[in-house]
């Protein structure tokens, strides 16, 4: 979070003037709010305890630059211990006279009597030294503070923190200096966006949801007796959360707003076998009890089989599921208290409020045939048709699938309504030039779209300089023109500058440039040359081979500075009498200066250092007056010489070896995971344009991609296994357990083609949350299955035939089924339809879950029964004798 302090109108002093304001009381105050990591400040020139010496003053009076180093550097404080005397110990300290004006005084050496003093060969005075930087907020001159944030805190509550403080320094220290503090981008709004959208979604699912129960209950009651287990459910799983030290956020939001329909599903299947016992003439307590217990081990199988499913996400240590481990364990809590509450709660609610009436009839007889069931005995009617379907609803949506699977991404976007540039200048540019003739016609080009006088209008905007780079934010009041913004930016703001380059991207609320949607290469080799050479080569291929993209080198390929490289000759050094860190001190003195020391003003401490008025010429710097040790002059052109040369401002080095790193950003239509295919298959003639050394790796975000990708299939794979062995267990057979197993490819086929029909209205691809959506769809996707295989058993135990145990079994699930699976679907849907701002996180995780319990649904109630006929009647029938076990379901 970057925040900036500004001047207010009718304050004249000059901003970089109330640097000490902001280290001392604004910085530290900021900084102590708990969740705060650190606050990064980006100040002008910072004050400076400077003595200038004049080098020919200095040799004219044979005094030697070296000698006033030495001089200087050991005027300071001393402590010596303690000294008893009697019955008191004495501190011991050398108090030294460090004001300026006593360090004027201080005396290099006598001559006839009289003294030499410092400021015979210069002044001493504090000052602002170097800018190392500079920021403009609004076109006004601003200093600059970036806020991080610790490890694990709640980033609302820190935020609600650092707003407090800024409003007290507002009204207080900063309004009494007329300065107020401007946040140029506030995390909150989006972050509050997203929680307001996922909030009224899972109102609304949950009110759909409602509506469904209504439309086949035709009562209220009823309803209301399944939906008490979604407050149950939500506020439990708060609570569980809580013990495991989780946070209510987005993601264990959205995790709620999946788990409203699911956790009615339990609910529903017992309240239709309660139903059932009464309509055979039970008692309502009897019919409580016995309906609960013939769905239990059902219930039980299926609620075990989702938390399986999602277990092992919620706890794994990969740090891509760990974005996920949230919306895991939420789901599965809630699933698993739903269990509970249906097990325990409804029985007891049907017992003693529910009234059971003529209107509560919720079907006909088992034995009744309706349209649904007369259409399955025609498709199932011999064993050639139940091979047929079970092939074709296996192996078409396997195939489908993997045909028709959207292009891989990482994330979904999190945009904000901004654009974010980085300009880059050449090395030898100095700040005060890059002010003057860049930054302040920026700032005068984006002063209309400022006052809105012209669109788009600019909500604010800030300008950050460092040497050799700049960084520029800017807002717009309408989020939908962020589009324009950024064609403004590319072609009107930073345009017409000579020797530099721009990439502007929208911002993304990660703050990284190019946000979740770019990624970096890193190109090695040991000759820093031959690297620059190749890689100018590469970037034309790479922004040929991905139309439109950004390509940005870091470092930059022309980032040299022009350099004065100075070769000491050793014997002029040696006969001077001079060492070679007198040389050292006396070069750095000719530069920014050298360091002797800090001074504290009593409120902070400031840098103590010897420095000379700048040459004008490297041919002035060569004539530079010196003094050797016996006070005769020389010239530092006879001690070294000068050679003009460039040098690298920085050298980059990855796994210990130079390196250039190439980040790109394929544009917005361009999957991730399709840009890191076609630079890979790249590589090769890339390598062609490098010396015989080099090597070329993925950056970090391309290898998580691959790797979460790998990660995620392996999770799944694990959740499948696991869910298969469950179900073998509680079926105690592993036929019916592969049976249930093999519908899971009914689902993925429905997630695929829900999300290429979403991709005719919006660009969705398959990033990592839509792969989530795969898993949660294999532990949903079971239970239908579930209940028939369960019910069917529970048929042939009672002694009916395997034709007649299957299609009775069609008929008393097929209800309950299609409520739970309707409720799911409905509590949802929201996610998928709404159009709101952040809607676009979650859309393709609710378009794969929507589109693949919908249609596993319909394929469902063909498959389970086909392959449940081929078992042959010896391996399926049961006795008469049989008929009085307990039922399996």
């Amino acid at each position: 979070m970057f925040l900036f302090i500004r001047k207010l109108e009718g304050n004249t002093k000059p901003i970089d003037d109330y640097q000490t304001l902001v280290d001392l009381n604004i910085r530290s105050r900021l900084s102590g709010i708990p969740g705060v990591a650190g606050v990064q400040t980006f100040i002008g020139a910072q004050q400076e305890f400077q003595i200038v010496i004049d080098p020919l003053r200095a040799a004219y009076l044979g005094i030697s630059l070296p000698d006033v180093a030495r001089a200087l550097r050991s005027h300071h404080d001393i402590t010596s211990g303690t000294m008893d005397v009697g019955r008191k110990s004495y501190l011991l300290r050398l108090q030294a006279s460090d004001s300026p004006e006593q360090i004027a005084q201080t005396v290099l050496e006598w001559r006839n009597g009289n003294p030499v003093r410092l400021n015979d060969i210069g002044e001493v005075r504090i000052a602002r030294g170097k800018r190392g930087s500079f920021a403009i907020y609004n076109g006004e001159p601003a200093i600059g503070m970036r806020l991080t944030r610790e490890a694990g805190a709640n980033v609302l509550s820190t935020l609600a923190q650092v707003y407090n403080e800024i409003d007290q320094l507002n009204n207080g220290v900063l309004a009494q200096q007329q300065l107020k503090i401007e946040k140029s981008f506030d995390p909150s709004i989006f972050i509050n966006r997203a929680l307001t959208m996922v909030t009224s979604n899972i109102v609304i699912g949950i009110i759909m949801a409602m509506l469904v129960l209504f439309a086949f209950f035709r009562r209220w009651q009823p309803t209301l007796v399944v939906t008490i287990s979604v407050p149950i459910s939500i506020i439990v799983s708060f609570i569980v959360l809580a013990v495991f030290e989780r946070t209510i956020n987005v993601i264990t939001l959205a995790g709620v707003a999946f788990a409203s329909g699911m956790v009615m599903d339990a609910a529903i299947v017992v309240l239709e076998s309660i139903t059932r016992e009464r309509e055979r003439g039970a008692a309502i307590s009897e019919a409580c009890i016995a309906g609960t217990r013939k769905v239990w081990r059902a219930l039980l199988a299926s609620t075990l089989t989702t938390v399986a499913i999602f277990l092992p996400i919620a706890f794994t240590s990969d740090s891509d599921a760990q974005l996920f481990a949230d919306l895991a364990l939420t789901i599965a809590i809630s699933v698993a208290v739903s269990l509970l509450v249906a097990a325990f709660i409804i029985p007891v609610i049907c017992n003693r409020l529910y009234r059971f009436d003529s209107q509560d009839k919720i079907t006909a007889e088992p034995t009744s045939e309706g349209v649904a069931l007369r259409a399955l005995k025609t498709m199932t009617a011999t064993r050639r048709r139940c091979l047929a379907w079970c092939f074709t609803l296996i192996a078409c949506p396997v195939i489908f699938s993997a045909s028709l699977l959207p292009d891989l991404d990482y994330l979904p976007p999190l945009r904000k309504d901004s654009v974010d540039t980085i300009m880059r200048f050449p090395s030898s540019a100095h700040l005060d030039l890059i002010e003057q003739e860049i930054v302040q016609e920026m700032a005068t080009r984006l002063q209309p779209y400022l006052n809105g006088e012209q669109q788009p209008q600019l909500k604010n905007y800030f300008i950050a300089v460092s040497p050799g780079v700049m960084s520029m934010g800017t807002r717009v009041e309408d989020q939908s023109q962020v589009g324009q913004l950024k064609a403004l930016i590319k072609d009107e703001i930073t345009a017409g500058f000579p020797d530099t380059r721009a990439y502007s991207s929208q911002g993304s609320i990660t703050g990284r440039f190019g946000g979740n949607r770019s990624f970096t290469i890193h190109v090695q080799a040991d000759s820093l040359k031959q690297l620059n050479q190749g890689v100018k080569e590469i970037i034309p291929m790479l922004k040929s081979a991905i139309p439109g993209a950004v390509v940005r080198a870091k470092p930059a390929l022309d980032a040299n500075q022009p350099e004065l490289r100075m070769h000491v000759n050793a014997d002029r050094l040696s006969e001077m009498g001079w060492r070679y860190s007198d040389l050292q001190d006396v070069v750095k003195m000719l530069g920014d200066g050298l360091y002797i020391g800090e001074y504290f003003n009593s409120q902070e401490r400031i840098d103590k250092i010897i420095k000379t008025a700048k040459p004008a010429s490297p041919q002035a710097l060569m004539q530079t007056p010196l003094s050797n040790t016996a006070g005769q002059p020389v010239y530092l052109g006879n001690l070294a010489q000068v050679e003009e040369t460039q040098a690298p401002i920085r050298l980059r080095r990855v796994n210990r070896r130079r390196a250039i790193s190439l980040t790109i950003v394929p544009p917005a239509q361009m999957a991730l995971g399709v840009a890191v295919d076609q630079v890979t298959a790249l590589v090769p003639q890339m390598r062609e344009h490098l010396p015989m050394d080099a090597e070329i790796l993925m950056g970090q975000t391309a290898d998580k991609l691959n790797r979460s990708v790998e990660n995620l299939v392996f999770l799944m794979c694990s959740a499948i296994l696991l869910l298969f062995l469950i179900m073998a267990v509680m079926f105690s057979s592993v036929r019916d357990s592969l049976m249930v197993t093999l519908t899971l490819p009914l689902s993925t086929i429905g997630g695929v083609l829900m999300l290429n029909v979403l991709n005719l209205f919006t660009v969705q691809t398959l990033d990592l949350l839509t792969l989530i959506g795969f898993v949660i769809l294999t532990g949903l996707v079971v239970n239908n299955a579930i209940l028939l295989v369960a019910a069917s058993r529970d048929f042939e135990q009672r002694g009916i035939a395997l034709k007649e145990a299957v299609h009775l079994a069609i008929a008393q699930r097929i209800r309950p089924i299609l409520i739970s699976t309707m409720t799911s679907i409905f509590g949802m849907l929201p996610l998928l339809i709404n159009p709101g701002t952040g809607a676009e996180i979650y859309r393709g995780l609710a378009a794969v879950v929507v589109g693949g319990m919908s249609l596993s649904l319909l394929f469902t109630l063909i498959l389970i029964p086909c392959l449940l006929l081929l078992r042959s009647p010896s391996q399926s029938h049961t006795s008469g004798t049989e008929m009085e076990v307990k039922p399996y379901a």
